[in-house]
């Protein structure tokens, strides 16, 4: 009687543990970096959201120094509306761009970066606001100077 050789013989399946399902996810399954990428997304747009607010909010209380001469361009407009349009234009282009290639490296670390840079914003932030009344008098020489980076909303 002839008999299959080792190679031939159909082999049994191996059996299947529940903890070997979850350690294969799918590929295109959310992966860490993708998740830590979102939650730095979200830490940034709230940030942003909250250096606009105190961007208006000192812009219309009397002036503030910017340092960003594309901002502060945007701002010598005197238009509330353009500029909270232009900043979440900016920040909605930043973080689509990080979140469609959430998954790389290189996604990762610039929303690291951007999320420390606002980090370091939102500290100076409120530095400025503990010490705006300590400051008053240097901010009015500088806004009678008519500094190029003095800027002022009216209401």
């Amino acid at each position: 009687m002839p008999t299959l050789s080792d190679a031939a013989r159909p082999r049994r399946p191996a059996p299947v543990r529940p903890l070997a399902l979850v350690a294969r996810l799918p590929a295109n399954g959310p992966t860490q970096r993708s998740c830590r990428v979102i939650a730095l997304l979200l830490a940034i747009t709230l940030m942003s959201l909250g250096d606009l607010y105190m961007t208006l909010a000192y812009l219309h209380a009397g002036g503030m120094g910017e340092a960003n001469p594309l901002a502060r361009w945007v701002m010598l407009h005197g238009s509330a509306s353009m500029l909270i349009c232009w900043k979440l234009l900016t920040v909605t282009v930043a973080c689509a761009i990080l979140f469609y290639a959430r998954r790389t490296r290189s996604a990762e670390i610039a929303a690291w970066m951007c999320c420390l840079v606002l980090t370091w914003l939102t500290i100076h932030w409120h530095t400025y606001a503990s010490e705006i009344d300590r400051m008053t008098p240097a901010l009015t020489g500088v806004a009678e100077v008519e500094s190029t980076k003095w800027v002022q909303m009216t209401p």
